[in-house]
């Protein structure tokens, strides 16, 4: 029975029963807590008061009050039965009673105001209900121990219920009585969850179960709410940023700190609570091998130390999953945050410096970056106060030894801060080389048509491969320097107990004889100390790499922006007025006064001494040469040039803008014209007529909502132009510019909406707005109010008078009929060739998804193979030997310790080979990875990159014009980068970590003689679990990918259209989208976490299991294990639950990951690519006469005979050297005809060039021999020189003499040629590097580079010595003048050629010896009547 004397101290518990004095029970389960609730409480209400009412009253606010009072009622009946009861009373009793009363009430206050004025259940609440609960059914225990005491137990055990119920109360959602419904919708599941549903990710379940049972897609993860919206986020961050000195090192990192301060404090609390945990863990293992050896110890004190071994354990899983949700959040809130600032500067730089790659790799690799190093810093902050407590407690067991294991982890901590410096450095150079690699890869992809019709597909293929050697050299140092880190990393983790060990052993701590009450504690500690500084050193470079991240960021942010130097003027608007911010005052709209402009980002002034006003609603027409500065005038009236001298007024800062290059985002017709303004189908349907675009909408597919594809790849040229055009009408703004927006559409056409636009009656005209263009058509001059002429020289006049005839003549002669880029047979040749590859690539598609969708959802094993067969099976499989051997070096040592224990604890010579079995693991692990890191793994990063390039090259000109650029770049990109960097990594650690958690499960088993038994539980219930959640974290990690791509997609859009966005005035539009974008983008980042953090607890629960089952085992059947044996499994235990999170999250890393190869093997087998097979070698000087055989050719795209010919029945014969011209109507095949020619259609029939059947020549081979000039521009980033002679792009630079001499002939052939065409001024001013300038910086317009690409034309001529050359309109856009000089060049070059040209326009076929004329893809007519020369020509 109880003693009353013996309840009045607070210890040690009763011995009569096994049960705690009532005293210990009055001051920890009643004061304490009770004091802790009354003095937070205040705070609590306080933050209450301040926030709105977000919850009506509801049946569930009333229940809460009733159930409340109701305990309030319970305690006060207790608080009176203690008062005139007068058994086992102590001193403790009144004051405990009477503080639950009032924090009861306290409670009850709190609960009703929080369910008001909180979304969810507050941390407080939720913590002292449980507690209360638990602490209830232990004082009821002790009450009915007690006589006299059952009322007391009684009303105790209907505290714990009631306390219960309330509990489960505060954990139902309040979604369904919020007073905003709008606030319901956007909000999750976790936001309205309580407190422990929170903490126990019980609102994940039903994700996890719908990712287990099917297909997640984004509408399964939910909402993640306001906290976490992008539109709160950006000026959250904003107000601080632009408050800091941004020129300090890490001001962006400190804006983010002070951001939100509070939660970076608050995920501390969690982090003390967890290292608490673990630390006593080395205390119970002391007392539980002391407990073995002692049979006089009774069942309260086993019973005791079991639930202090399942408080130990689970409130260590629990709070350390606690600190790692609180981490997350703050890291989704703080790349929320990164992001949209970037896409806010990102709309005010200049286009040139938004153009470049880099700002994507911040939102990609930086963005990692920083989520991977920031958690480090509370590692750093916990580390220095774990080390201070664990060597105290060290010392209990080891004294003065103690501090010996500061020297491994010193050193190691030194050589880890200069490494992380190192790799700092060498990730930002790594970093720096994939941008670089990814931007030429991209303007690669941009240009794969042109670039294999001129043959170039081998040279293209090894410039590409060497850009990714280049980078795998430039990673060579980083991933150097990260092996070289894991000697560092190992030396704390396996010396360290040596260390220790041989300190006792020296200064004889262990009096003699080493027993496992003392060493199993002193290695527990050890391992509790080294355990977070070791991943402190293993993750101070990712948090050095992390800094260097923010650093990287923050330079973006601090670029300049671009200076607007228009001054606008304030004007009245007219109410009436139909144009959107029109102002009908008699000011001009526009005015130049004395201005000198130069292009956005030189100081050098192209135009000079500007003075002219635009009034509103005149039309105005800019004429010149080509490179006269009709586009920089343009721009000037936009703000995007530099401004020298000068003013330039506006009275409408929003303006309509159409030029040359198009800009369409990837989306529908409607979606590119309607643009961010509200739908009118009125004005839509006008809009459409005035462009001519009612025809192409009834024949495309989806009409309206047809996808233009990336860039308006899936559009016709003309088609692109005039869906560009309708933007701008629908836009309805008082000035519009439009930059020879005729060039890609026939002549019929563009003089048609020409007169609908502008004409007396015209859609322009009508609304009022002021008209600026640049055209050459000379109808330009019916419908001109004025016009301004540039001479070329950097002047302009301008003319308004009707009756100047002598200037009206001067624009005639510039304004050449024949400058109109198209014909109507081009445009309607180029949308069918669209149509047919469209239904070429559409079949292979249809049966994609379900495959896709299964190894989404349960992976694909044979993915494996893609990356580890490059690197040689064999060779894998003796590296995977010797990590076996490495990780059961790891575990060795412990088990040595037990057998040097049981056998000869005072035999000091036992030490040689604990150390040796140690030094010997570190070696082979460093090994191990050095050879992957170094070796293996380049190996097959170079393989597959070569995999993807030949598939790129080799795909056909169907699937190009089809398949979304960014689809490509992608893969080059984002998978490329995963599998060179996520990818090895998470191979290393997830076969690792296999190996060690094996061993460990089979150690921990061996700690008592029964436990094994649960052994194949634990692996059938590992199973299971990574098999449920695999499936939801494979999927997870894809929608996480796929919604990154409609991001970065989104930027890349913004930026090459930032003068469009900025012109029309939808800045604020497009940020908008972007942050939606963006919160897609959060949900799947964000959840990841989460599933990841409910990994960690569930699997620490059964680590908890285990814990309590070999605590239970050892303490109440002493008989079946021994105090080594106890030791070594509880020692082991402390990392088998993060052993086994370790496991899940690297295999989920690494499945993820080889959803990457997944990507590149359905991109590798599902794009349609050209033969590679069966050629016969050709003499070296082939086609050294040009003579062409075609004999009953029928050809067409693709293989598949049901499809229509684009060729049929071709007889046609060429001699050699001579000049054909082929002409045609619309679809007539005459593009078919070169295409054949060159290998890419199928064909029956005879081809034969210089008696050599085309098909069997090696297809790369065949377009190399023959020279094509053709109208798509190729321009790769390079210099002048290499461009001009593109198959040297890979050759090094001359380095003997002779070779010196050699190039510098050669450079006199190529000045001469630029000479006499006319384009090398722009080469020889300004210091621009002549031949060495880069062909991008040079400022060539669409005419001149036209007329490059004809040099490099008849460059490749002389190189190689081919005599047939195919020419497609290379001069559309050059002058009359110019392209006369460009024929005589090509009439001198090509004399003894055989040259095939097709006849867009008479000019263009001057000379030819006789003309063909296709129709439907025969021949119809052969003229040997050749057209008047003039001057000119091929004659």
């Amino acid at each position: 029975m109880a003693s009353e004397q013996a309840d009045q101290a607070l210890w040690p518990p009763q011995k009569a029963v096994p049960d705690l004095t009532l005293t210990f029970e009055n001051v920890f389960f009643d004061l304490i807590p009770s004091g802790i609730l009354i003095m937070l409480s205040p705070v609590l209400l306080f933050h209450y008061a301040r926030k709105p009412v977000y919850v009506r009253p509801s049946p569930l606010l009333w229940l809460k009050v009733i159930t409340a009072v109701a305990l309030v009622c319970t305690e006060l009946a207790s608080l009176i039965f203690r008062a005139i009861s007068g058994s086992f009373r102590t001193q403790t009793d009144l004051p405990a009673a009477s503080l639950d009363v009032v924090a009861v009430l306290t409670i009850s206050v709190v609960v009703y105001v929080e369910h008001r004025h909180a979304i969810r259940a507050s941390a407080l609440v939720g913590i002292y209900l449980v507690f209360g609960v638990v602490t209830d059914i232990v004082k009821s225990y002790s009450y009915f121990n007690r006589p006299g005491l059952v009322a007391m137990g009684t009303l105790a055990a209907v505290s714990g219920a009631l306390r219960a119920i309330l509990l489960c109360l505060q954990e139902i959602p309040k979604t369904k009585s919020l007073l905003d419904l709008t606030l319901a919708k956007i909000l999750g599941s976790e936001a309205t969850s309580g407190f422990w549903n929170r903490s126990l990710f019980v609102y994940l379940y039903p994700l996890l179960w719908a990712g287990f049972r099917g297909v997640l897609d984004l509408s399964h993860l939910g909402n993640l709410g306001p906290e976490f919206a992008s539109d709160i986020l950006f000026p959250q961050l904003k107000q601080y940023w632009l408050r800091s000195r941004r020129v300090s090192r890490n001001a962006l990192f400190m804006c983010c700190v002070y951001t939100w301060k509070l939660l970076f404090v608050t995920i501390v609390l969690p982090r003390l609570a967890q290292s608490a945990c673990n630390l006593s863990q080395p205390f119970i293992l002391h007392r539980a091998i002391l407990i073995l050896g002692d049979e006089n110890v009774g069942n309260l004190e086993r019973g005791l130390l079991l639930i202090a071994t399942v408080c130990s354990f689970g409130g260590s899983v629990i709070t350390k999953m606690t600190t790692a949700h609180l981490s997350s959040r703050l890291n989704t809130r703080i790349r929320g945050a990164l992001i949209s600032q970037m896409f806010d500067k990102s709309l005010r730089i200049s286009q040139s410096e938004a153009k470049k790659s880099a700002a994507i790799t911040l939102m990609s690799a930086d963005i990692e970056g920083i989520a991977d190093g920031l958690p480090k810093l509370y590692e750093l902050i916990m580390t220095l106060l774990e080390l201070g407590f664990g060597i105290y407690f060290l010392s209990l067991f080891v004294g003065e030894s103690c501090f010996v294991v500061l020297a491994p982890l010193i050193a190691s901590a030194i050589a880890t801060y200069f490494l992380g410096k190192w790799m700092a450095t060498a990730f930002a150079g790594w970093n720096k080389s994939i941008e670089i690699r990814v931007a030429k890869t991209s303007k690669v992809i941009s240009q794969l048509k042109a670039i294999k019709m001129f043959g170039l597909g081998p040279t293209i293929s090894q410039y590409l491969q060497n850009l990714r050697a280049d980078e795998m050299v430039a990673s060579n140092k980083f991933r150097g320097l990260q092996s070289i880190s894991v000697i560092a990393v190992l030396c704390a983790e396996y010396l360290t107990p040596v260390v220790v060990i041989a300190a006792a052993l020296f200064w004889n701590t262990f009096n003699g004889k080493m027993t496992a009450a003392t060493v199993f504690p002193s290695l527990s500690i050890v391992v509790l100390i080294k355990d977070p500084l070791s991943l402190l050193l293993s993750g101070y470079p990712k948090m050095r790499a992390m800094f260097s991240c923010f650093g990287r960021i923050q330079a973006f942010l601090n670029l300049d922006e671009r200076n607007d130097p228009r001054i606008v003027r304030d004007t009245a608007a007219t109410p009436d007025s139909q144009l959107l911010g029109y102002d009908n005052s008699s000011i001009p709209i526009v005015e130049f006064s004395g201005a000198k402009i130069a292009p956005s980002g030189t100081q050098i002034p192209i135009l000079n001494d500007l003075d002219f006003a635009l009034m509103p609603g005149s039309v105005t027409g800019v004429v010149g040469a080509n490179g006269s500065g009709k586009s920089l005038l343009l721009q000037g009236i936009l703000g995007e040039v530099e401004l020298m001298e000068g003013q330039i007024y506006v009275s409408e800062t929003s303006v309509a803008v159409c030029g040359q290059s198009v800009w369409l985002r990837n989306g529908s017709i409607r979606d590119n014209i309607v643009g961010s303004l509200p739908y009118d189908e009125r004005l839509f349907r006008a809009v459409i007529h005035c462009c001519l675009l009612d025809q192409d909408l009834e024949l495309l597919p989806g009409g309206a909502e047809y996808i233009v594809g990336s860039g308006g790849s899936r559009l016709s040229g003309g088609q692109r132009q005039r869906v560009g055009l309708a933007r701008a009408l629908f836009a309805r703004k008082a000035l519009v510019l439009l930059d020879d927006v005729f060039s890609s559409l026939d002549r019929r056409t563009a003089i048609s909406i020409l007169f609908r636009l502008c004409g007396e009656e015209g859609f322009l005209r009508e609304l009022g707005s002021a008209v600026v263009f640049c055209t050459y058509l000379p109808e330009c001059l019916d419908v001109a109010d004025q016009l301004i002429m540039l001479d070329g020289k950097g002047h302009a006049s301008i003319d308004v008078s009707e009756h100047d005839r002598e200037a009206r003549m001067e624009m005639i002669r510039s304004l050449n009929p024949s400058q109109v880029a198209k014909t109507e047979e081009d445009e309607e040749q180029e949308q069918e060739k669209i149509r047919l590859s469209f239904e070429q690539e559409s079949k292979p598609a249809i049966s994609s998804p379900e495959p896709k969708n299964d190894v989404r959802q349960k992976g694909d094993a044979s993915l494996y193979w893609l990356f580890l067969d490059p690197m040689g099976r064999v060779k894998v499989l003796f590296w995977a030997f010797v990590m076996l051997l490495a990780s059961i070096g790891e575990m060795a040592p412990d088990v040595y310790m037990r057998l040097w224990i049981e056998r000869d604890p005072g035999n000091d010579l036992y030490f040689i080979g604990y150390a040796s079995i140690a030094v010997v693991a570190c070696l082979l692990f460093v090994a191990a990875i050095a050879v992957l890191m170094v070796n293996l793994m380049p190996r097959a990063s170079l393989s597959l990159h070569q995999q993807l390039v030949n598939t790129v090259l080799r795909a056909t000109i169907g699937f190009l014009g089809t398949t979304d650029n960014g689809v490509m770049i992608n893969r080059f990109s984002q998978d490329m980068t995963l599998m060179a960097r996520t990818l090895v990594i998470a191979f290393i650690r997830t076969t690792s970590v296999f190996f060690t958690a094996t061993i460990q499960a089979g150690i921990i088993a061996s700690g008592a003689s029964y436990l094994a038994v649960i052994l194949p539980f634990i692996g059938i219930a590992v199973y299971f679990i990574q098999r449920f959640y695999l499936r939801t974290s494979r999927q997870i990690r894809v929608l996480d990918l796929e919604k990154k791509s409609p991001l970065y997609t989104h930027f890349q859009e913004t930026t090459e259209g930032l003068i469009h966005i900025r012109a029309f005035g939808w800045e604020e539009q497009n940020l908008k989208e972007a942050f939606r974008l963006l919160d897609d983008s959060q949900k799947g980042f964000y959840y990841m976490y989460c599933i990841q953090q409910w990994l960690g607890l569930v699997l620490g629960i059964m680590s908890t299991l285990i814990a309590a089952i070999l605590m239970s085992l050892a303490l109440f059947a002493s008989n079946t294990t021994s105090q080594t044996a106890v030791g070594l499994s509880f020692l082991n235990l402390i990392l088998f639950a993060k052993t086994l999170e370790q496991l899940i999250n690297s295999w989920t890393e690494l499945e993820t990951s080889v959803g990457a190869l997944e990507r590149l093997r359905q991109f590798m087998t599902t794009t349609a690519v050209e033969p590679d097979e069966g050629y016969m070698e050709v003499p070296g000087n082939w086609p050294s006469l040009g003579n062409i055989q075609l004999t009953g050719v029928t050809a067409r795209y693709g293989g598949d005979e049901q499809r229509p010919a684009t060729l049929k029945n071709i007889t046609l014969s060429i001699d050699a050297g001579q000049k054909v011209g082929i002409i045609g109507r619309t679809g007539s095949g005459k593009s078919s005809l070169f295409l054949a020619l060159l290998g890419f259609l199928h064909y029956q029939g005879i081809m034969k060039i210089d008696g050599i059947e085309v098909s069997s020549v090696q297809l790369d081979e065949l377009r190399a021999r023959v020279v094509t000039i053709s109208q798509d521009q190729i321009k790769l980033d390079a210099s002048v020189r290499v461009n001009l002679l593109p198959f040297t792009l890979n050759q090094p630079p001359a380095k003997d003499e002779k070779k010196k001499q050699e190039a510098e002939r050669q450079d006199i052939r190529l000045q001469e040629l630029l000479i006499r065409l006319g384009i090398w001024a722009p080469l020889n001013v300004n210091d621009k590097g002549r031949l060495n300038a880069i062909l991008d910086d040079v400022g060539y317009s669409h005419g001149q580079m036209q007329l490059f690409c004809l040099a490099r034309g008849i460059l490749r001529s002389q190189d190689t010595g081919s005599k047939l050359v195919l020419i497609d309109e290379a001069t559309s856009s050059v002058e009359d003048e110019m392209e006369r000089t460009a024929q005589m060049v090509m009439g001198e070059y090509f004399a003894d050629c055989t040259v095939l040209v097709i006849g867009h326009r008479k000019s263009s076929i001057r000379g030819v010896d006789f003309t063909v004329e296709l129709s439907k893809g025969e021949v119809v007519h052969v003229d040997p009547n050749a057209p008047d020369m003039g001057e000119g020509g091929f004659r």
